[in-house]
């Protein structure tokens, strides 16, 4: 360009190409905007006409990087509308689900009261979250008594990143004690002692789920006396309670200990999460062995990562599944390293090769020990690959297939002898067509083709058209 050098003229165009790269960021921004603004009046206009297309329903501030969730349900009133907007949503028939989110400030008192006035008579919802919000000490709990005790349809509060003092705690017992319609309760919020809001869960005896979640931090504030109380609705035998999370919840071995108590004989807990309990030992997850062996456990889901875990609790763990029939995950993600050692244990309780009835009554259930495959021993990871992508009887076969018989020398010697009644079924368990995800199968197959080489009077018999008997049940 004349009149620039070189470098004067690179420099210039290096800042036009910013300029623009702002504009055109400005001009996405005003797009962004205004689709946002066009979805919030059409969210609007269906909060007003009862839509029954509308089921569920956020209450939150443009502008939050909400990017994981869908914008297509949720509006933020005007500064004269709240009062309008709670008694609308108090007349809708057809909401299921109420988030309300001020990001902890930016609306008057007053507004918000007005507002939860006017939801306080809906009669349609059936799940009230309050997620980082001001509870104003919960006085919000107060007013939305009147929906608490007469909407027969509510059974879900989730209280999620608010702060509640000691005031608002006591507030919020004695709210819970007015209504016993509670199935999910979740507290991962910022808050002064529990004790009273857990004893007021008590009684709720149709409770399913119950999350009581700390953060980064703080520590939920319970004494051993208020975990026993939540633990008593496990040793009831009348608990419905199926989830339990307790992640970051500041809880240690003794709480541990009360826990495991109460859930020896439990049959009706399937999750529990323990993640991130830094005063949980070793120890504390070694205790969990006792709850795995029980035959009427019904936990499918137990959670121990980022709690102190070494090889000697892996193997105490691994060895507590051997009868297991029910856990299919077990996370063990730890702050300390798990060796080899500790993880030899799990492969010889997923495929036990001393025999092949070992191998048959190994665990075919667990299908996952880290939210991070990466993590794993490779023959541990195929092996939980095959509890996951088969059914218990085909994985059994699978096993027993890879580790008896494959490889250049196939042994046959546990078909030899064998009585011809049998035989037919033998030869449709060597060749059952399984689901196809797996390479053992072509092992199967290659199993059938040695036996049958080995077996050349079963084809002199169906040439000489004889049958063996019992061959019209093989397919069973």
């Amino acid at each position: 360009m004349e009149g620039f050098n070189e470098h004067e003229e690179e420099g210039w165009n290096e800042e036009i190409n910013h300029d623009d790269e702002e504009v055109a960021d400005e001009d996405a921004e005003e797009e962004k905007v205004k689709r946002q603004i066009k979805s919030e009046e059409k969210v609007k206009r269906q909060v007003e006409s009862d839509d029954p297309d509308l089921v569920e329903l956020k209450i939150r501030r443009r502008g939050y990087d909400f990017s994981h969730a869908n914008d297509d349900d949720s509006y933020f009133p005007h500064a004269d509308d709240w009062e309008r907007d709670g008694e609308i949503i108090g007349r809708n028939t057809h909401l299921k689900v109420l988030e309300f989110s001020t990001l902890n400030g930016g609306v008057a008192k007053e507004d918000v009261e007005k507002f939860f006035r006017g939801v306080a008579n809906n009669r349609s919802i059936q799940k009230l979250r309050l997620y980082d919000c001001n509870l104003f000490g919960g006085e919000l709990f107060s007013i939305l008594i009147p929906f608490f005790k007469s909407n027969r349809n509510f059974e879900c509060l989730e209280i999620s990143c608010c702060v509640l003092e000691r005031d608002g705690i006591d507030l919020l017992a004695s709210v819970l004690v007015e209504f016993d319609s509670l199935k999910e309760f979740e507290f991962s919020s910022y808050g002064d002692e529990l004790q009273e809001h857990i004893q007021a869960l008590a009684g709720h005896s149709g409770l399913k789920k119950l999350i009581l979640r700390g953060n980064s931090v703080s520590n939920l504030k319970i004494t051993i006396a208020g975990w026993r109380t939540i633990f008593a609705f496990l040793q009831s035998p009348h608990s419905l309670l199926e989830i339990l999370d307790l992640s970051m919840s500041g809880i240690n071995d003794e709480v541990v200990n009360s826990l495991t108590n109460a859930l020896v004989n439990n049959n009706k807990l399937r999750e529990l999460d323990l993640s991130w309990n830094g005063h949980i030992t070793a120890t504390g997850c070694e205790a969990f062995s006792a709850v795995l062996q029980n035959p009427g456990s019904a936990l499918e889901k137990l959670d121990l990562s980022g709690n102190s875990i070494n090889d000697g609790t892996v193997i105490t763990l691994a060895t507590s599944l051997s009868n297991n029939r029910k856990l299919k995950e077990l996370i063990l993600e730890s702050q300390h390293a798990i060796t080899i050692n500790g993880w030899a244990a799990f492969s010889r309780v997923l495929c036990n090769t001393s025999s092949i009835m070992g191998t048959f009554h190994s665990n075919h259930t667990l299908q996952k020990l880290d939210e991070y495959e990466g993590g794993l021993p490779a023959d541990i990871r195929s092996l939980l690959r095959l509890n996951q992508e088969n059914s218990k009887c085909q994985a059994a076969r699978l096993k027993i297939i890879k580790t008896h018989f494959s490889g250049s020398n196939i042994d046959l010697q546990p078909f030899i002898g064998m009585e011809l009644q049998v035989m037919p079924r033998a030869i449709a368990w060597m060749g059952r067509d399984g689901s196809g995800k797996s390479t053992t199968e072509t092992n199967g197959r290659s199993l059938l083709y040695q036996f049958l080489r080995t077996k050349p009077e079963l084809f002199e018999r169906a040439a000489e058209g004889q049958h063996w008997e019992g061959l019209e049940d093989s397919s069973a």
